[in-house]
């Protein structure tokens, strides 16, 4: 069973993900769940924190990962 979930991400860095993922006849979904699947797979480190991470990306000035569960949000009037 899938979970959808939500992602913000740079918008600049989202396009070209899509742009590769179709080049290689791929959806965004497969790749992220290669890709946790590979991050899990491997036992916690310093290197791989998630406040190293987090560290990195506000370096680099690029996408603010925030990934949280699907849900119903009260509408904002």
């Amino acid at each position: 069973m899938k979970k959808p979930v939500n992602m913000t991400l740079d918008e600049d860095l989202f396009r070209r993900f899509r742009i590769r993922a179709i080049e290689e006849n791929t959806s965004a979904s497969a790749i992220i769940d290669g890709l946790m699947e590979e991050y899990l797979a491997h036992p916690s480190d310093s290197r791989r924190s998630r406040g190293a991470v987090e560290d990195k990306a506000a370096h680099r000035g690029k996408a603010r990962h925030t990934v949280r569960e699907n849900r119903a949000r009260p509408r904002r009037t």
